[in-house]
């Protein structure tokens, strides 16, 4: 018998929280990382992502809007298209990221590969872990 959290846990639609990992000279690092996805149920989707970063005790985001497709029940590909709002640094040498990613859904967890451009180039590359938020959470 299913249970309607495992039903639920296999559609994209909701707030995933997590972490980027860039890998940046043998080093990670890990970025909060969040996605509100929305399905339309006929193969696309739109939402919001917010990444985070801490310098020096201060935290830093970016919201973006994105569109994506998914297939198949367990696969979600989305392109940024605008970042809607931002905090940065004060360094002139900072830039966000325009992200896109290959994601994969298995039970309450997203996972799979993010890449990005920024005004001065391709960004690092990042491995996705999210989380289904659920609302007791």
């Amino acid at each position: 018998m299913l249970s309607l959290a495992s039903v639920k846990a296999q559609d994209f639609d909701g707030h995933w929280v997590g972490d980027l990992t860039v890998n940046v000279n043998g080093a990670e690092s890990k970025f909060p990382f969040e996605m509100y996805i929305h399905t339309d149920g006929k193969g696309g989707c739109s939402g919001e992502t917010t990444l985070f970063l801490n310098i020096d005790g201060k935290e830093y985001h970016a919201l973006s809007s994105f569109y994506g497709t998914y297939n198949k029940g367990d696969d979600l590909e989305f392109i940024e298209y605008e970042i809607v709002e931002s905090e940065s640094p004060e360094s002139a040498d900072f830039y966000w990221c325009e992200k896109t990613g290959e994601l994969y859904i298995k039970g309450d967890t997203l996972t799979g590969d993010v890449t990005g451009k920024s005004p001065k180039g391709d960004c690092l590359p990042a491995k996705a872990f999210l989380k289904l938020k659920t609302d007791s959470e």
